[in-house]
C-alpha cells in the first residue's frame, strides 16, 4: 500500500516512502526517474522492480514481465507529459485526466490536491503561493496523516529535472 499522486499539468509525480511487509513497515524508495520520464509503483516491490526494468529497457510488448503479479499497479509520466496507468498485466492504459494517483492513500492525496487548487484559482491570500511541487508533497503528507500504509519522507519528480527528486520529511 502507498500513496502515489501525479500532476500531469505540471509534470511532477510524487510517492511516500512507506513499504509494508508481514506487518512490518520499514522505509523503501517506490518513484524513480530517467530519460524515460517518471515511473512509480504501489503492491509488491519486487515485482515493481520487474516493472520499472522493464519500462526503462523500453517496454517491449514481447518482453512483458509475467502476467498475474498480484495487488500491483504503477504510473509512468513519459518525457513528453503523457500518463499511462498499468496494473497487474502490464498493458499501459492511456489516463486523461490533470491529476491522477494510486495506492491506498490516493483518495486523500487526490482531494486535498484538488481543494489545493481551487482555492488558488479563487485567488490565494498574499503570500501564501506554494509551488507545484511543494503542492504535491503537502498532499501526500495529509495523505500519509489518515492512511495506515503511508509515510513520509516524500519524494517528488519532476520532468523539468528528473536527476534531482525533492524529497520532504
Amino acid at each position: 500500500m502507498t500513496t502515489i499522486l501525479c500532476d500531469v499539468n505540471n509534470g511532477l509525480m510524487g510517492a511516500d516512502s512507506a513499504q509494508d511487509h508481514g506487518g512490518l513497515q520499514f522505509p523503501t524508495r517506490k518513484i524513480l526517474a530517467g530519460n524515460y520520464g517518471i515511473v512509480a509503483w504501489s503492491g509488491r516491490h519486487e515485482e515493481g522492480l520487474l516493472w520499472f526494468e522493464w519500462i526503462a529497457a523500453g517496454a517491449s510488448p514481447k518482453d512483458r514481465p509475467a502476467k498475474g503479479m498480484n495487488d500491483f499497479s504503477a504510473l509512468h509520466l513519459t518525457p513528453d507529459g503523457v500518463l499511462y496507468r498499468y496494473d497487474e498485466y502490464c498493458v499501459p492504459v492511456l489516463v486523461n485526466a490533470c491529476y491522477y494517483g494510486i495506492g491506498s492513500g490516493r483518495d486523500f492525496a487526490l482531494a486535498t490536491l484538488y481543494c489545493w487548487n481551487i482555492w488558488h484559482l479563487r485567488g490565494e491570500p498574499e503570500g501564501c503561493e506554494s509551488p507545484p511541487c511543494h503542492v504535491v508533497a503537502e498532499s501526500i503528507r495529509v495523505a500519509c496523516h489518515f492512511d495506515l500504509y503511508s509515510s513520509p519522507p516524500i519524494v517528488v519528480y519532476s520532468l523539468a529535472n528528473v536527476s534531482k527528486p525533492e524529497v520532504f520529511s
